[in-house]
């Protein structure tokens, strides 16, 4: 998950050996699993560590056999959770979480992946939190001078964490770009002359599409994330800030900036109004639907000194707000597991990914070539389902995926 700093997973097992008694499992047992893409060599061969946290759930079959549910725990995760420390850093949020990460977990940071954050060098101290909570404190409140957030994940195909933010995500290109995962039942798109799909080609090809709480306009605008209003004052100098947070026009300062590209269409419906022939003619982002107020007496706006301005406070609303936008519609692909079981970085959540589904108008003949321009597009991988079945030998992957904004129906 693009949202964790650590792997999760579980393990369904058939036992038919009496493993839990025999084995007397008890939280503290180890899972190694090694697996590799079947065109790569042993270099390619992608390794973690994980940790039995618990038993969830044990089912008698018969008398001799036992289905067993256990859930698992990257191992740094693991140990993470029983070292709470107290300490104060000093420096740029990267430089800290990487120092954490290094202190107390001995866990590097994957080099040059993100923008230097808004904002110069801080002091955070440490509240006796354990390391990947701390990192994450941090991580969280760091935003780009664009009001963009930052993720600090965990790879399978990596043993570094991974620290970017959402500019330099949207900066790379979808690894898979100009080869989009197709959802088509009869997989047009992808055949050839004589109709055949190559083993390449089924790799591409989406088995199973859904998506749900699409489209929540009023609890986003709720939340402040179309148009709020932002005050702080100084209780010692009696100095009030106050600025108004207009969605839209933050969308269009990353079009302008070219951020997003052009012909996307903002997220915000500038149309819509409440009584277009009455006094309440106004857009949804002329509205404060949330308020924000905060108050300081020293130099720093938060009890943990991340914030030491107004303006880097008010970009991490901007931030929130762009982080409802990226998880407002969230879709899910479930796919077959070749293009994500090699070594590549740029496989793993963070990342952009391609996708293609058809229009649904079945009307129109040149519908089964044209794709659905409101849900195909690239997107941002979020999080990812490892499914292995070992029985039958496959491998499949979950995909969960947003993005800021979708293709205009003209683009």
């Amino acid at each position: 998950s693009i949202a964790l700093p650590y792997l999760t997973g579980s393990l369904v097992l058939q036992d038919d050996n009496d493993v839990y008694r025999l084995a007397r499992l008890n939280g503290t047992e180890r899972l190694h699993v090694v697996f590799k893409n079947p065109s790569e060599n042993s270099a390619g061969m992608i390794e973690k560590t994980f940790m039995l946290t618990s038993l969830k759930q044990s089912a008698k079959g018969t008398d001799t056999s036992t289905t067993l549910y256990i859930q698992l725990l990257e191992n740094h995760a693991f140990f993470s959770s029983l070292r709470p420390f107290n300490r104060s850093y000093t420096g740029t949020g990267p430089a800290i979480i990487e120092k954490i990460l290094k202190d107390h977990l001995n866990v590097g940071l994957y080099k040059d992946y993100w923008k230097e954050p808004y904002g110069t060098s801080f002091r955070y101290i440490v509240p006796w939190k354990e390391p990947f909570g701390a990192t994450k404190d941090i991580s969280t409140s760091l935003v780009t001078d664009n009001g963009l957030p930052y993720f600090l994940f965990s790879s399978l195909t990596q043993e570094e964490r991974i620290l970017t933010d959402l500019e330099s995500i949207l900066s790379r290109d979808a690894f898979n770009k100009g080869h989009p995962f197709i959802f088509s039942r009869g997989a047009t798109p992808l055949a050839g002359k004589n109709g055949t799909i190559t083993p390449e080609e089924k790799a591409l090809i989406i088995a199973d599409y859904r998506s749900k709480d699409l489209e929540e306009t009023l609890s986003m605008a709720q939340s402040g994330a179309i148009g709020s209003q932002y005050s702080h004052i100084n209780v010692n100098s009696g100095v009030l800030f106050e600025q108004r947070i207009d969605m839209e026009a933050e969308f269009k300062n990353l079009v302008a900036r070219e951020i997003l590209p052009r012909g996307m269409q903002i997220p915000v419906d500038v149309e819509f109004r409440e009584a277009p022939d009455g006094p309440e003619n106004i857009s949804l982002a002329d509205y404060n639907s949330r308020r924000y107020f905060t108050f300081s007496e020293n130099p720093f706006i938060d009890t943990q000194s991340l914030y030491n301005d107004v303006v880097a406070l008010r970009l991490s609303i901007i931030k929130n707000n762009f982080i409802k936008y990226l998880f407002r519609n969230i879709h899910e692909i479930y796919v077959p597991g070749l293009l994500f079981s090699a070594k590549n970085i740029a496989t793993s959540v963070g990342h952009q990914i391609e996708i293609q589904l058809l229009q649904s108008n079945p009307g129109e003949a040149e519908s089964v070539s044209s794709d659905d321009e409101k849900r195909s597009g690239t997107y941002v991988m979020l999080a990812k389902r490892h499914i292995f079945n070992l029985v039958d030998n496959r491998h499949n992957v979950a995909i969960s995926v947003g993005r800021l904004a979708e293709r205009s129906v003209q683009a």
